[in-house]
């Protein structure tokens, strides 16, 4: 069964442009889950399953202002190449409370890691 972690601290933010073309400098409210949203987990491959493949992949996800994925690159493989592209596609689908500066919604780049794990 595949775990995702929760996001971690927003690594790389993008400035945020205020109304009127100002510039937010506060500090930066990292990313998070939205209240009584559930991001799907990744499907477990069969074949990786059958062969008993298990691993973490490492990913970087870059989310939207809106709180939208908008990529998701596999840092860290788990050393399957299955378990790798699931893990990225299931990300791509994922939904956050975006990053915030000063009240205002700003693009992040976040890690997280997603075990695959098979139940014996």
């Amino acid at each position: 069964m595949p775990l995702a972690a929760p996001p971690l601290a927003a690594a790389e933010p993008a400035e945020a442009a205020a109304p009127g073309g100002s510039r937010a400098l506060g500090p930066l409210v990292a990313p998070g889950l939205l209240p009584g949203i559930r991001n799907a987990e990744p499907d477990y491959p069969l074949l990786s399953k059958q062969l008993g493949h298990q691993g973490a992949v490492r990913i970087v996800l870059h989310i939207a202002s809106t709180g939208e994925v908008v990529s998701a690159e596999v840092a860290q493989s788990s050393g399957h190449p299955e378990l790798d592209e699931s893990a990225r596609r299931a990300a791509l689908g994922w939904r956050f409370r975006p990053a915030t500066r000063d009240g205002i919604a700003v693009p992040s780049t976040v890690g997280n890691t997603i075990h695959f794990r098979l139940d014996r």
